[in-house]
């Protein structure tokens, strides 16, 4: 940050702005590829990426140009993103937690251990009942 910001001042110099628009620019090109990984996947990480690639699109454009309602619009397009993302992550995170010592926070007890958990939690088209035992078996064993 040393070098963009201004020694006698203390303020940012102009220049942080475009390094930040490079910066932004990079992850957009890297989420349009995800993007496009994403489609054979669900729904809601698809529309997850598509919010995020127009968040860094904003970002981007907002710091090239020095313009504050772009930033605003881009920082208004991540809470929804956010919010697709925790859904995507959520079972996930319940499969983890059931596999991992579910008895010890109550989650076995009340049907969610890795077995259990419905096809619905898994991405489209990998949901055997032999995978979700494999998943039960491999992390006791912490070859996973």
């Amino acid at each position: 940050m040393a070098a963009y910001t201004d020694a006698a001042t203390g303020k940012p110099l102009p220049e942080l702005n475009q390094a930040l628009a490079l910066l932004v620019w990079a992850w957009f090109l890297l989420t349009v590829i995800f993007t496009v990984a994403a489609m054979r996947s669900s729904w809601t990480l698809l529309l997850a990426f598509v919010l995020f690639d127009l968040e860094t699109l904003l970002l981007a454009a907002g710091y090239t140009v020095g313009n504050s309602q772009l930033l605003l619009a881009s920082r208004a397009v991540g809470f929804p993103c956010a919010f697709l993302a925790c859904e995507c992550l959520a079972p996930f995170l319940v499969r983890i937690v059931a596999a991992n010592g579910a008895s010890q926070i109550g989650l076995r007890r009340r049907g969610f251990g890795a077995a259990e958990l419905p096809c619905s939690t898994y991405p489209r088209g990998t949901c055997r009942t032999s995978n979700l035992l494999y998943l039960e078996s491999s992390v006791r064993l912490g070859s996973l």
